[in-house]
């Protein structure tokens, strides 16, 4: 920890105020923090400087990332309570999205009460908090949660923001298991994986409001949630992956099914993949960049970043000389495409491996698509992409090689990832455990008597 000169600047960000905090750490290391409260630009200059001038006096200089993180959030929620909260009357405000109406208040605001609807408080949390610190994707999946689930829920039954008890959110998950009807509409039931994923933003939304001491607890705290029953999945066995590789060969999809199948490669990784990340004199593929496919708003999304699923998915692994041969013909075959498409090619993507003859990248959801297009076509058992990184990590723990390892190949952040996905392998695994049993307690086939 290193109390130490902090430096800072603002920045707008649409048609907010970004902050930028920077200092040296004990072992002379540059540290970088930014944030938003979303303060809107107009009419908010002086305050955003205060709001500056505070974050540089308070800031506390770590070097570990992780603590890094947490102080970047202390500071946050004493920038909103202490420049955008009203304790006297127990009521909190934050900045409007709407355009400012008055040219005298010193910034556009409206009014967070314990006695708003809870429905009403979900739109804005999201909207307004919990939009700066969470991806595209993630906010996708909020909003949908929000909008299609939660809200209309609670705005039927008129719940305020301070009323709202652990009963309430504890039926609604027990309704939202068995299905409801609202007003004639029929809600269907969701998976106990969903509902949890619905509590998240529940909890998250109450917290907030708890941290900013709108309401005394969270009540969301209190509640259960069904048991997630873990599926059998189904796996490929090496036979069906040889002929898997066979039906492949020439595909338009045969990179990503080699890749999903020997590396165990997420598809967005797949998608993702560039040329730049792979080193042919050193032999290594780096995987650090993705391309996810989500629906906001009733139309597809799709984000490319510079980043993986955790930091752990960013990883180094071998390349392996059948990848290898297949990653040339592909090189050859874009560049042959190049020269005949000519100005009709598409330059832009030509840093991604997977793309069509005219150099656009493949979009996540057609190499679904083909993939499942492909087994039945073939008449092999229909698997999605992503069961062939379990069947992956199947084949690895059958020849040896230990769960931390596998861990480390599939780039997941935790060893009970690992474990918990992979507990179901195939029948041949349970088979071997059976023999070794028997070998063990001596038992023979006349071991019953007659």
């Amino acid at each position: 920890m290193n109390k130490t000169h902090v430096s800072g600047y603002i920045k707008t960000d649409k048609k907010y105020y970004r902050f930028f905090l920077s200092y040296r750490d004990a072992s002379n290391n540059t540290k970088h923090i930014s944030f938003s409260v979303n303060l809107k630009i107009k009419g908010n200059k002086r305050l955003a400087n205060q709001i500056l001038s505070y974050s540089k006096r308070n800031l506390i200089g770590y070097e570990r990332d992780e603590d890094i993180e947490k102080e970047k959030e202390r500071i946050k929620k004493e920038v909103i309570q202490k420049f955008m909260c009203k304790d006297s009357e127990k009521t909190a405000y934050y900045p409007d999205i709407k355009e400012e109406k008055a040219q005298n208040n010193l910034y556009d605001h409206i009014q967070i009460s314990p006695k708003m609807l809870f429905s009403d408080y979900l739109s804005y949390w999201l909207e307004n908090i919990a939009i700066d610190d969470i991806g595209q994707g993630a906010y996708a999946t909020y909003k949908i949660n929000i909008e299609n689930r939660i809200k209309p829920y609670f705005h039927y039954l008129n719940i305020t923001l301070k009323d709202i008890t652990a009963m309430d959110i504890q039926m609604f998950y027990i309704k939202t298991a068995n299905g409801y009807s609202i007003q004639g509409k029929d809600y269907p039931p969701i998976k106990p994986a969903t509902i949890k994923k619905i509590h998240s933003n529940i909890r998250k939304s109450l917290q907030f409001a708890s941290d900013m001491k709108i309401i005394k607890e969270n009540p969301s705290l209190l509640c259960k949630l069904p048991k997630i029953e873990h599926t059998e999945f189904r796996v490929y066995n090496e036979i069906e992956m040889e002929k898997l590789f066979k039906i492949a060969r020439g595909s338009t999809i045969e990179f990503a099914i080699l890749a999903a199948s020997f590396y165990g490669l997420r598809r967005s990784e797949i998608v993702g993949l560039k040329w730049s990340a792979i080193d042919f004199n050193r032999k290594i593929i780096s995987i650090q960049h993705t391309v996810t496919e989500y629906t906001l708003d009733n139309r597809i999304v799709r984000q490319e970043k510079d980043k993986t699923k955790s930091q752990s998915s960013l990883r180094i692994l071998p390349l392996v000389p059948p990848f290898e041969e297949l990653l040339n013909h592909l090189k050859e075959e874009q560049d042959k495409n190049r020269i005949l498409c000519g100005e009709q090619y598409n330059d832009r993507d030509s840093d991604y491996i997977l793309v069509d003859p005219l150099g656009n990248r493949r979009k996540p959801s057609y190499v679904s698509e083909t993939f499942k297009s492909l087994l039945r076509k073939n008449g092999m058992p229909v698997i999605r992409l992503h069961d062939l990184r379990h069947s992956c990590a199947t084949l690895l723990y059958k020849n040896g090689v230990d769960l931390k390892q596998i861990q480390k190949w599939l780039g997941h952040s935790d060893i009970s990832t690992t474990m918990n996905i992979y507990t179901h392998f195939d029948y041949d695994i349970k088979l071997n455990s059976a023999r070794t049993m028997l070998k063990a307690l001596s038992w023979n086939q006349n071991c019953v008597q007659k």
